[in-house]
């Protein structure tokens, strides 16, 4: 159930870069090197989220154009990266929700992602079958008959207590928390077997199609938990660049209970995190850099702060972490 994202690009820096970003939210990514090979992938799996590289502005759009004519995609988010800001109506118009510059993409990749995060989590949450045990309200012609749902999507849902044989096009009422606003939306009977009937959603006002995707999204953030965190792992690799297995794994003290939260990022100025456990405020560097560079500051800023403030939460959660590495303060 973890979100999928698809890169297309032949230049191996940015794939690189890119990929690392992605994967910090807790997005698995793939790698397309043109158009062809990226369209066998859309054909085989679902992505989420789809990143393509537009510096070759008409391969770009046209890559762009073929995912949206995509069923499975046409909805899915997508972020395109130009060589020239004066292009981003274009690749707008060819199907990209958020357009990102090559020439400073390494920061604003980060900051797109963040706010394209929810979108794609709501993507995912599409093609994802939930548990309910709301009551439905289910009518075809004269037979009117009350319900409980087993499971729901974006696309359709599936009932019990249905004893009576049904065909055809039917009218659904139901709300999926107490106390939220009730969904009517048409729907077709897709099968029915064992007790259970499979219904497709046909119709639905744009209230309700909101209500629905807006409760699917958090069913699936809740479920998977996947939230974006900074891991407290350090590293003296070249470039600084941690190997993904061990951020996915990276310890947090008390499960993730203190974590730095980053509060602003001033270009030109000093980045600023506040400790969730505390409310300290936490400054490190002075200018913005490369992400890579800038999180491994965080990093450090963030691991002296537990050792002065929050020690004995470390020894609690018998953390052991790697020492922090000097950093020449500017």
């Amino acid at each position: 159930m973890t979100p999928e994202a698809l890169i297309l690009t032949s230049d191996f820096e940015l794939s690189h870069m890119v990929r690392v970003a992605v994967e910090r939210f807790g997005i698995t990514a793939g790698v397309a090197l043109g158009a062809s090979d990226a369209l066998q992938h859309l054909e085989r799996n679902k992505f989420d989220l789809l990143i393509v590289d537009c510096s070759d502005l008409d391969q770009g759009c046209a890559a762009l154009r073929k995912m949206r004519l995509s069923r499975t995609h046409r909805s899915a988010v997508s972020i395109a990266i130009v060589g020239d800001r004066g292009h981003t109506k274009y690749v707008s118009d060819s199907g990209a929700n958020f357009v990102v510059s090559h020439v400073n993409y390494e920061v604003e990749i980060m900051a797109t992602l963040r706010s394209a995060y929810g979108l794609v989590l709501r993507e995912r949450g599409r093609y994802n079958r939930f548990p309910s045990t709301s009551t439905v309200n289910i009518r075809l012609g004269a037979l009117v008959a009350d319900g409980r749902i087993r499971n729901i999507s974006q696309g359709g849902l599936c009932i019990s207590g249905i004893d009576s044989t049904m065909q055809g096009h039917v009218q659904l009422r139901f709300a999926l928390e107490e106390g939220n606003i009730p969904i009517s939306a048409g729907g077709r009977v897709a099968w029915q077997r064992d007790g259970l009937v499979g219904v497709e959603f046909v119709g639905m006002t744009k209230t309700s199609r909101s209500e629905l995707e807006a409760w699917l999204a958090e069913q699936f953030e809740i479920q998977t938990k996947v939230r974006p965190k900074i891991t407290l792992t350090t590293s003296n690799r070249e470039e600084n660049l941690i190997p993904i297995e061990s951020a996915r794994t990276a310890a947090i003290p008390n499960s993730g209970e203190i974590r730095p939260i980053v509060t602003a990022i001033i270009r030109g100025g000093p980045v600023r995190a506040r400790c969730s456990g505390c409310q300290a405020t936490i400054t490190f560097g002075n200018t913005i850099s490369a992400p890579l560079e800038q999180e491994r500051k965080l990093r450090d800023a963030f691991v002296a702060h537990l050792r002065e403030r929050h020690e004995d939460e470390l020894e609690a959660a018998s953390v052991n972490f790697p020492e922090v590495s000097s950093t020449k303060q500017s």
